[in-house]
């Protein structure tokens, strides 16, 4: 009592046992403004009112496949804390992992559900940016699973620390790629984001990380603009955007400069 769907989905999420346990939004609510509170609550997938019944069904195959994740990620996660060897080998590098340690960081299938639902015509006032983590390859063979996905948190927590209003939604796509989806309006300076976010996981990661470990670096990307096209796949936004943060140009040169003397580090 007193609630609606969405302030009921953030108390879920708030509590440790549902941190990531799939939420199915079914509502009568269409506008983005609903749909934006429905994602950054922590739902995995939104469904408008007319129900229909296939569309329900190939839903629950997606609300399937994050049990699946969940389940594979807590035997990982049991594995690491010693109950079975050789656990580093059950995390791949190219795993989309759920980085429940990151709030605000929802999984990459959420990602694309929140587009496909919005379509192009209203991500119109919206922007995807990529940050990749140029060094992610060394970094995990020098980690186990759990490591590498701590690691990951703190890199994504620096990222939303930087990116202006508070209600991007970020995604890590495997390999060391993040994508943040935002509105145009209160973006950050793209001339010192990346320095700043360097200097934030260095902040955050240098304590710990100590001589055995690199530091991550992140490469940023430029806002990317949904195409205005009603036919194009609206996903294609989170793979514009992580492409143009591979781009060699984008390391921030100023924060090598100032943490490893201009030279970058091996990986």
């Amino acid at each position: 009592p007193g609630m609606d769907g969405v302030d009921l989905c953030a108390r879920l999420r708030a509590r440790p046992d549902y941190a990531a346990t799939p939420i199915l939004m079914i509502t009568a609510m269409t506008e983005k403004t609903y749909v934006d509170q429905a994602f950054r609550a922590g739902a995995n997938d939104y469904v408008t009112k007319p129900i229909d019944r296939n569309e329900i069904a190939a839903r629950m195959g997606m609300v399937r496949s994050l049990v699946a994740e969940r389940a594979r990620a807590g035997n990982l996660r049991r594995q690491l804390d010693g109950l079975a060897p050789h656990a580093g080998q059950a995390l791949r590098f190219e795993d989309p992992i759920l980085l429940e340690d990151a709030g605000g960081a929802i999984a990459l299938s959420s990602m694309e559900n929140y587009l496909l639902r919005l379509g192009n015509l209203r991500l119109f006032g919206s922007t995807g940016r990529g940050f990749h983590v140029e060094n992610a390859a060394l970094v995990f063979s020098q980690t186990d699973g759990l490591e590498f996905a701590d690691i990951l948190s703190e890199v994504a927590i620096a990222i939303q620390e930087h990116l202006g209003d508070g209600k991007a939604l970020l995604t890590y796509a495997g390999q060391g790629d993040f994508c943040a989806v935002q509105s145009r309006v209160g973006q950050p300076d793209d001339s010192e984001l990346g320095i700043l976010i360097n200097d934030s996981i260095a902040q955050r990661l240098a304590p710990f990380t100590g001589s055995q470990v690199a530091l991550p670096v992140v490469r940023v990307g430029r806002p990317q603009s949904s195409r205005f096209l009603p036919f194009d796949d609206p996903t294609s936004l989170i793979y514009r955007a992580i492409e143009d943060a591979r781009s060699p140009e984008k390391v921030p040169n100023g924060f090598l400069d100032k943490h490893f003397g201009g030279q970058r580090r091996a990986g």
